[in-house]
């Protein structure tokens, strides 16, 4: 007879836990697959802002939640979760980056005389 899967090689009573463990070890692989967006609650991003002086003063929680609303801050499903608003790490990064960039300068207007 001929042994066509490691299942199929162990005792009868060895087969249940081996199958068990293959199992265990699919779902472990493909939890390892999945690389989930880091999120981050206002007020971590309002502690953030504040230890490394991003914008002093701090701006309010109000403030924050009118960038989550108006686009600036990309939020976990588009609204306030159960946990409140969580903030995309790499958007608030993003955001972080665009406030350090120079301002382009403005052409200066001449005055007729």
């Amino acid at each position: 007879m001929a042994v066509n899967s490691i299942a199929d090689a162990a005792l009868p009573t060895d087969t249940y836990k081996l199958r068990s463990t293959l199992k265990t070890m699919n779902i472990t692989k493909r939890l390892l697959q999945l690389s989930p967006r880091p999120a981050l609650s206002l007020t971590e991003i309002s502690r953030l802002i504040e230890q490394h002086r991003i914008i002093t003063p701090v701006p309010s929680r109000p403030s924050l939640i009118s960038l989550c609303e108006n686009g600036t801050f990309e939020t976990v499903g588009g609204g306030p979760t159960r946990f409140g608003w969580l903030v995309y790490e790499d958007s608030f990064l993003e955001w972080v980056e665009s406030m350090s960039k120079r301002p382009v300068p403005r052409p200066r207007r001449r005055r007729n005389l």
